[in-house]
């Protein structure tokens, strides 16, 4: 359920509207998202007035936005840049267990695999084996 957040007053508005206009980034946003200054910094002050407020949502066909002069996004682009945020919140969300010297991390983000073992049956030296499983049974471990 959403909590509904009072109105601010009369004052605190004015403060806010004084720290958006003494914002140097206020009118870089503005000429971004190709809007006049004035009718920005109204806009932000309508939404700050009224936190409760949800933004309007328009959706335009494709035509619409080649009859406005604005390219018609990509599908496969989409793909990649939404796969992009995917791996970095992949990465960002890694162990906190994992090696912070490995290079493979360090190039991939993830987490290293143990290498496959190589040792064929013909290789396994039978005394070495019966050495670890006498220790393993006697309960006495050696620490090395």
């Amino acid at each position: 359920m959403a909590q509904h957040k009072p109105p601010p007053t009369p004052e605190q508005l004015q403060a806010m509207k004084e720290k958006l206009l003494a914002d140097p980034n206020t009118r870089k946003i503005a000429e971004t998202v190709q809007m006049k200054y004035e009718d920005y910094v109204e806009q932000v002050m309508k939404y700050l007035a009224n936190p409760n407020l949800e933004p309007t949502l328009n959706i335009i066909d494709d035509a619409g936005l080649k009859e406005h002069g604005i390219p018609v996004p990509d599908m496969k682009k989409a793909a990649e840049f939404i796969q992009e945020y995917v791996d970095a919140q992949e990465i960002s969300t890694k162990s906190k267990f994992a090696d912070p010297n490995s290079q493979r991390e360090k190039v991939t983000g993830k987490i290293p695999l143990e290498p496959p073992a190589t040792a064929r049956p013909e290789d396994v030296r039978e005394d070495l084996k019966a050495d670890l499983e006498r220790e393993r049974h006697s309960g006495k471990i050696k620490k090395v």
